[in-house]
């Protein structure tokens, strides 16, 4: 399959039933080439799928009765599961430690390393306003609604101000999180502050005019995916490899 194409479900599960090989399936494309990055470590080749997003991985996941003589195993997000127990019908599912895969690859590497002493100083500014807005989207989620945490932080953030963005708050309807949110979400916002938002926020830095090594953010991400010694990193592979090895058996 072509991995620039939407599929939709049904037409994923016919494309499992006729695939001899062990698949992965992931949530979108740029799952796929974050996952085929550390293809050699499952010691067989693998077909990785990517579908429309998480509601479509959960549906074929509840469907797998219809081709459980296939080899597939499914890697998803936690998103605001990382909040709450996931649910036990999904518990086969192989999901992030972190919000998403781009926090399992920002947490515990080495890309902080990048940022001199005052962009580092800088950077904890920003994810000071940036927690102070999931923490916000958090409490949205806890109260049953619909949370918007797909804001890019040049439209959350007033960076003359270092703030919150007036057109933001105004539009999004923003009030202040509770203090205790703040803090839970700040007590490890490498994994709790949603992933795309991190590298968002780093290559504002990495990533300046004038700056004499630049990284974007599509770069950053794929150096943390070749990190060797990243724990959550090594922990997904050990994972779908436990999974592929046993099915494959």
């Amino acid at each position: 399959m072509p991995q620039n194409d939407i599929y939709t479900v049904d037409e994923l599960i016919s494309a499992i039933k006729h695939s001899d090989l062990p698949t992965i399936l992931v949530e979108g494309p740029f799952d796929v080439l974050i996952v085929k990055k550390w293809q050699k470590q499952f010691r067989f080749y693998v077909s990785i799928l990517p579908t429309s997003g998480k509601p479509s991985l959960l549906d074929i996941y509840l469907r797998r009765h219809e081709f459980d003589d296939k080899k597939v195993i499914f890697l998803a997000d936690k998103d605001m599961w990382r909040f709450e127990p996931i649910p036990p019908q999904f518990s086969e599912i192989i999901f992030t430690q972190g919000y998403c895969i781009e926090n399992d690859l920002f947490s515990n590497s080495d890309v902080m390393r990048l940022l001199t002493p005052q962009e580092l100083s800088s950077f904890e500014r920003l994810i000071g306003i940036i927690g102070r807005w999931f923490a916000f989207q958090l409490e949205i989620h806890r109260s049953g609604q619909l949370t918007t945490c797909e804001s890019h932080i040049n439209e959350i953030c007033d960076f003359n101000i270092q703030d919150i963005c007036q057109t933001y708050r105004q539009r999004h309807r923003y009030s202040e999180p509770r203090l205790n949110t703040i803090n839970e979400i700040m007590a490890n916002y490498e994994l709790n502050i949603r992933g795309k938002q991190l590298f968002q926020a780093l290559a504002r830095f990495l990533n300046a005019p004038g700056r004499t090594t630049r990284y974007n953010e599509n770069t950053l991400i794929e150096l943390c995916a070749l990190e060797d010694d990243n724990n959550n990193v090594k922990n997904l592979i050990s994972q779908m490899a436990s999974k592929l090895w046993g099915l494959n058996n």
